[in-house]
């Protein structure tokens, strides 16, 4: 063989395998992280048809994963089993899809019912053909799997690649999902899966229920509601599947020691509603995601605004103010959005700005009184109203521009360092902008503000 020909042969092979890897890639990126048993767990089944889940690992965008109060036959560890009932082609329970908006860490607790969330849609196929999931009566489990995304383009239930399953309806996972002997709430373990916590906080299957009786509300109620504790992550993991799955130090079954179940509906006093509360509290998650809090002068006012990516049992905010940027007072309070992962905008309007700098800060409460206290802003507010303002001034990173009440029309701004030099030029087409000053060196500058009738002209110092 030629050098010629043993060169092409290596490129050929070196292509081929690259298109292996790329190949993998696109089909195990097809559901974002794909997971393994364990990683994910439920920590919540509500006769309202809604849950809570953990997830252990971190989760990329476009995450796909899916819950069902399906149960699995015995014999096949799957959603379906002729042998054992030939009628049952297909679940006439539900099931909810959810794919990830966005990343999510290791550790963050989510709900499903309680608000709209947009990451979660109702999900049917050929094998599970209900419109939604029922805890009450058909089905007190939840099952979580991923789509295999087989080859032959099976359904996400026909392939399943099982994750985890809490079941709160039989203790001993002996039951069947068979309709015709009566039982559509029963359950096996599914394939993969395994109630046997050997070594410590292995299992995946979780039953807290009674034998062949069924509780339509259960929680993890464990030792100070974690799930993270430990100084390693992997130890954190595993002190808190610990927790959730067995009695710390056992190495037999999964069991409910750590779990509370109930029938009851009324909210108070009943302690299920208390460690949901707390749960949706625990330490290991941000109640408010804060994306920004700003503010602006009017004529004469000051008008705030803030906005959340997203929260978690958020009962209200209290805007505070202070003249000194030391000593705040409360001024109102503002009602939360309670949980949610959709953006929220909030606003409010200070009726009584005094003459020069205010200072605002949040301050956010959690229905079980944790509170969160929000970076300081300052704005700057001047009785005349004719001149254009700065603010914060100094700066470190950028500048609001805040032109008068009347400006109208477009504007052109103007900017000159200490010594006459042009630093920055450009147009805007509001009265208020916001330029980011990060990257000219510290000193004073001035600038100037053109329209059609009028030049404006301030100073502000970069520090």
């Amino acid at each position: 063989m030629n050098l010629f020909n043993t060169t092409t042969l290596i490129l050929r092979k070196i292509s081929f395998l690259l298109f292996l890897i790329f190949s993998f890639s696109l089909s195990s990126n097809a559901q974002g992280t794909v997971l393994a048993p364990g990683d994910i767990m439920i920590l919540q089944i509500d006769e309202n048809d809604k849950f809570i889940f953990v997830t252990f690992v971190d989760l990329t965008v476009g995450t796909t994963i899916y819950f069902t109060d399906c149960g699995v036959f015995p014999g096949t560890g799957t959603f379906t089993d002729t042998a054992e009932d030939p009628n049952y082609t297909a679940c006439p329970e539900g099931s909810i899809k959810f794919v990830a908006s966005s990343s999510i860490e290791a550790g963050t607790i989510i709900q499903y019912g309680d608000t709209v969330d947009p990451q979660f849609s109702i999900h049917t196929d050929a094998m599970i053909t209900g419109s939604d999931i029922d805890f009450t009566f058909n089905g007190d489990q939840v099952v979580v799997f991923q789509d295999t995304d087989g080859s032959s383009g099976f359904e996400p239930s026909e392939n399943p690649s099982f994750i985890f399953i809490l079941n709160a309806n039989d203790g001993n996972f002996t039951s069947t999902p068979n309709p015709s002997s009566g039982n559509e709430s029963g359950t096996s373990i599914p394939i993969g899966l395994t109630k046997l916590n050997s070594p410590i906080g292995s299992a995946t299957a979780m039953a807290v229920g009674t034998g062949d009786g069924e509780f339509d509300n259960v929680i993890f109620n464990g030792t100070g509601l974690i799930p993270f504790q430990g100084s390693t992550f992997s130890e954190k993991v595993l002190n808190a599947k610990i927790a959730i799955l067995a009695t710390p130090g056992a190495t037999n079954e999964s069991n409910g020691i750590n779990w509370y179940g109930e029938n009851n509906t009324v909210q108070s006093p009943d302690p299920y509603f208390i460690y949901e509360a707390l749960l949706m509290n625990s330490s290991n998650i941000l109640p408010v995601e804060l994306i920004s809090f700003n503010g602006r002068p009017k004529v004469n006012t000051i008008e705030l605004e803030w906005i959340t990516a997203s929260e978690i049992n958020n009962d209200y905010f209290t805007v505070e103010k202070s003249t000194n940027g030391i000593y705040f007072k409360e001024v109102t309070d503002i009602n939360g959005r309670g949980t949610t992962t959709l953006k929220s905008i909030y606003n409010w309007v200070d009726q009584s700005p005094v003459n020069g700098l205010n200072y605002y800060r949040l301050n956010q409460v959690d229905f079980n009184g944790d509170k969160t206290i929000s970076n300081i802003i300052v704005i700057e507010f001047d009785t005349e109203r004719g001149k254009i303002q700065v603010y914060p001034n100094p700066t470190l990173d950028e500048v609001n521009l805040n032109l008068p009440e009347n400006w109208e029309g477009e504007t052109s701004i103007i900017i000159y360092d200490f010594y006459g030099r042009l630093i920055n030029s450009f147009t805007i087409t509001n009265g208020f902008y916001t330029l980011p000053v990060n990257n000219i060196p510290a000193g004073m500058y001035r600038l100037s503000a053109t329209n059609k009738r009028n030049i404006l002209n301030t100073t502000f110092i970069k520090k």
